[in-house]
């Protein structure tokens, strides 16, 4: 079956294209035969893109399963069609989907990588603190005994050329461990747990002979638990301050406290206590890195190095001091102490801050 179809170029020129179109129960190669009485050269661009338009209008309609209704309008362009009818829906066509095998294993996909991250989840160590031992002498019976209350599952091991570290990965764990080496006497510390670990402010404003449990009591009505306050006194003559420092336990409401302004009457000013300068002492052992209330060493005096608490030392203050730490003559906690100073040897140096550019005035 032949057909033509024509095209107006800008300057009125008329092309014809004379197709033969074979029905599309006929599976054999379909020919095209334009009649070319004109030149593709002479042609305008307008002229071109409406020859297109005429050619992919009748590929469409003599492609197989497409209908056998035959038009000879031309297919317009998305922009100019007006809303969506039924007969220009079959103007489309649609290919299948080869993907649509891989829908089946959706289930299977799904069961496994929830499984996966089961297992993440459940092998994850959690953020319980690490247990610093030491004076191990024997890592095959130490091993032996943990495994008398754990599984070998349930903690790993990391040696140090100082400590024994020993991580647990679930509470219970933890506790057992702590209990095990107190119970053996065994030399170590560890840190407090950041679920545990309360909120620290300091309180300014208020009066050094303010009552503790006043303080207690107004936070409590705000809805603040308190577990520790303590009033800051001057290093140099211990006068007290108009200062507190005061734990709050851990709750979601901990950040509300900054925002208090009167507290029993008196205008206050809530904030976060500076840093430390350095590491923590333990007042016990008089080591760096951790505090008294986590530590299992053999108690250190701090100013004669003895084998006891500094509370309990009869040294008279004529006498030279000794150092726990390097046996030098002076106070464990004497900041030029060589083992103080190699603890602070490897922290990063801040650099002072650079003063800005000043230009001379222009006008000078």
């Amino acid at each position: 079956m032949e057909e033509e179809y024509s095209a107006h170029d800008d300057g009125g020129r008329r092309a014809i294209i004379s197709v033969t179109k074979q029905s599309s129960t006929s599976f054999g190669r379909r020919k095209r035969k334009p009649n070319k009485s004109f030149k593709y050269s002479e042609l305008s661009p307008g002229f071109m893109y409406a020859l297109i338009d005429l050619m992919t209008a009748f590929w469409i309609q003599s492609c197989p399963g497409n209908g056998s209704k035959n038009t000879n309008k031309r297919n317009l362009s998305s922009s100019s069609l007006s809303p969506k009818t039924e007969e220009n829906k079959s103007n489309f066509f649609c290919t299948s989907n080869r993907y649509s095998t891989l829908a089946k294993d959706d289930d299977v996909d799904n069961n496994s990588s929830s499984n996966i991250r089961q297992y993440h989840k459940s092998s994850e160590i959690s953020n319980l603190p690490p247990v610093y031992i030491k004076d191990v002498s024997d890592i095959s019976s130490f091993t032996s005994s943990l495994l008398s209350i754990l599984k070998p599952s349930d903690f790993i091991c990391k040696s140090t050329p100082s400590h024994l570290i020993v991580r647990t990965q679930f509470r219970e764990h933890y506790n057992l461990l702590l209990t095990h080496l107190m119970d053996t006497d065994a030399n170590f510390h560890t840190y407090q747990p950041k679920v545990t670990r309360p909120l620290r402010v300091v309180i300014r404003n208020l009066h050094p002979t303010t009552s503790h449990e006043d303080i207690i009591a107004s936070l409590s009505d705000l809805g603040h638990h308190v577990s520790n306050v303590h009033n800051i006194k001057r290093f140099s003559d211990k006068t007290p301050l108009p200062l507190f420092f005061v734990d709050i336990k851990s709750d979601t409401n901990n950040l509300d406290i900054y925002k208090i302004q009167f507290l029993l009457n008196n205008k206050i000013v809530v904030e976060k206590p500076h840093p430390r300068k350095g590491p923590p002492q333990c007042y016990i052992c008089q080591t760096y890195g951790h505090t008294r209330s986590y530590c299992h060493y053999v108690p250190r005096c701090v100013r004669c190095g003895e084998e006891h608490l500094s509370v309990s030392c009869n040294k008279s203050k004529d006498s030279p001091a000794k150092c726990a730490l390097c046996s030098g003559d002076h106070t464990a906690n004497f900041k030029g102490c060589p083992a103080y100073k190699k603890l602070n040897k490897n922290k990063p140096k801040i650099s002072p801050k650079t003063p800005p550019t000043v230009f001379p005035d222009a006008q000078a």
